[in-house]
């Protein structure tokens, strides 16, 4: 006789209690605790899935998840399996990046135009004595 649940366990209680060190560590043994209370077994037989430590420790010791939908599988022998109910795939900042870059030069470019004022200043010059001579002499 086999068995098959899923669960959402909040992770948030982690979060307030103890130092932001070990975060990481005590969702683990939250989550065992939670699997040993709802399945009925003892924490030995709780065995943890690769992708389910993987998201757990993804962002570190100090940031676990603050929710995890998890299926468990307990077989006949009394193991249960833990699982991530769905893949989770959290993408690198260099990822993302690339990925808005390569939206910006696919997105049609729209062109707004501004007209500028155009201001002309007209200076008067005081033409001296000199010019007014050097003109006259430039004619004849």
């Amino acid at each position: 006789m086999s068995l098959e649940r899923v669960y959402t366990i909040s992770l948030s209680k982690i979060y307030s209690v103890g130092k932001h060190r070990v975060r990481a560590r005590k969702a683990v043994k939250h989550i065992k605790a939670f699997t040993k209370r709802h399945m009925k077994v003892n924490e030995e037989d709780v065995i943890f899935g690769q992708d389910l430590n993987e998201h757990v420790w993804r962002d570190g010791i100090e940031k676990p998840p603050r929710k995890i939908k998890v299926k468990m599988f307990k077989d006949d022998s009394g193991k249960v399996m833990v699982n991530l109910e769905e893949t989770v795939v959290k993408k690198d900042k260099k990822e993302k990046k690339k990925e808005k870059e390569t939206k910006k030069k696919t997105a049609p470019k729209v062109k707004t135009t501004k007209k500028k004022k155009e201001t002309t200043t007209t200076k008067k010059t005081k033409t001296t004595k000199t010019e007014k001579t050097d003109k006259k002499e430039k004619e004849e």
